[in-house]
């Protein structure tokens, strides 16, 4: 069997390796509160999983753009530290590959 190099290795993040529902629907509920809107199921929130967030809003809480375009400068601040964790998380993960090749 001949060995074969990869220059590229590629990971589907969402739902393969890690489970984003928690985080999603997280950002959605903080959201949503933000214009009063309570969510007594998380799990009704699932939808928004996959599907653009300005679709989603616009589609399942009849949001206008200016509501969305707050939404989403408001979960750019509240993320940063958030996604500052993750992605140290996959620099780490990347070097635990470049060791193992």
């Amino acid at each position: 069997m001949s060995e074969k190099n990869y220059g590229t290795v590629l990971f589907d993040l969402d739902g393969t390796i890690t489970d984003s529902g928690e985080g999603v629907t997280n950002s959605i509920i903080y959201s949503l509160a933000k214009f009063g809107i309570e969510v007594e199921d998380r799990a009704e929130l699932y939808k928004f999983i996959g599907p653009p967030l300005i679709d989603s809003f616009m589609n399942f809480y009849n949001f206008c753009i200016s509501h969305i375009s707050s939404i989403l400068l408001n979960q750019l601040q509240r993320c940063s530290f958030h996604h500052s964790r993750f992605l140290l998380e996959m620099m780490k993960l990347r070097l635990l590959i470049q060791l193992c090749c």
